[in-house]
């Protein structure tokens, strides 16, 4: 009997444990889709302009081995008493690797006049505070250029230009697309442009030194340059105005307009009355000019300062055929 009782017992206690198991507290609720929600919201902003800025300025930092290669290769190459110049004293302020191409500024070998001055790329301008100018390091060949070389030479592309901007000095009120967008030019075609030097030369351009094109862009058929035999022009300031709109520029030679359907030239202002441009073509062309001229800001001040009043500064129309 008391077998019997100890067995039922246990039995009991069992049933009870059981039953204590099922009684836990309900779960605490969430809300999957609200969270997923907010994780996506946060994944775009994360991929904004913002984004892409803080990506900029996070490249990967220089390794040891190589800003040491890139220091010695510009002491010997550059540093004239190398003798008596260690490449310690050195030291390189560094904008990022581009396929094997180091973007840097070399200090410490000599000082630099506070000038403001810059330089244009492919339409991209990068402005320096001084006469020192960036440098481009070349890993495969262990030679140095400037932007302009390294970027004829197919070291940098467009887009490596604008990131090096991006992360020198960014676009002002502009965002790298809006910037992208002002100074990229699409090229000539390799037929359409052997068709305008034929047509300058129809029209009287001289063959023998060569035809040189610098193009500012198409619009509509129209496509807007400079062209010019090499070293045949006025070293002066001049401009052309059409409407309020003022084209500085460092010598004799202008801007003009080739249009394909008449297989014919006209300057700027020709080409507006002609119905070839239009204002806010030429609004557009002005920002992209004076950004290549000298970052757009400096584009003004010189404007004011030659052809505000126009002064004694000729237009191009003034000038001595």
């Amino acid at each position: 009997m008391k077998k019997q009782l100890s067995m039922l017992l246990l039995i009991l206690s069992l049933l009870l444990v059981l039953a204590g198991c099922n009684e836990t507290d309900p779960p605490v609720e969430t809300e999957p889709a609200e969270e997923s929600s907010s994780i996506e919201e946060t994944s775009a902003e994360e991929t904004t302009e913002e984004d892409i800025t803080e990506e900029s300025e996070t490249y990967e930092p220089l390794s040891k081995e190589m800003d040491w290669k890139i220091r010695e290769t510009y002491r010997d190459t550059y540093v004239t008493l190398q003798n008596y110049y260690e490449t310690e004293a050195l030291s390189l302020r560094y904008f990022g690797e581009f396929n094997g191409a180091y973007v840097v500024f070399v200090d410490g070998d000599q000082s630099y006049s506070s000038f403001n001055t810059g330089i244009t790329v492919a339409g991209v301008h990068i402005s320096y505070p001084t006469m020192q100018r960036m440098m481009v390091y070349h890993e495969k060949s262990g030679t140095f250029q400037g932007l302009r070389g390294a970027y004829g030479d197919g070291w940098l592309t467009f887009e490596d230009l604008l990131m090096i901007k991006e992360r020198y000095e960014g676009f002002g009120e502009m965002t790298k697309e809006e910037y992208r967008t002002l100074v990229y030019v699409e090229p000539l075609s390799d037929t359409l442009e052997q068709k305008i030097k034929d047509s300058y030369i129809r029209d009287g351009g001289d063959p023998e030194y060569g035809i040189l094109i610098e193009y500012e862009g198409g619009f509509h058929g129209s496509h807007v340059m400079f062209v010019h035999n090499p070293g045949l022009y006025y070293q002066m300031v001049t401009f052309d105005r059409v409407e309020d709109l003022v084209f500085l520029y460092p010598d004799s030679r202008s801007m003009c307009v080739y249009n394909e359907e008449s297989d014919s030239f006209l300057d700027l202002k020709a080409a507006y009355e002609a119905g070839w441009l239009t204002y806010e073509d030429l609004v557009l062309l002005q920002r992209r000019y004076g950004e290549a001229y000298s970052g757009w800001e400096g584009y003004l001040e010189r404007v004011e300062r030659y052809a505000g009043s126009n002064g004694n500064l000729p237009e191009i129309d003034e000038l001595p055929k």
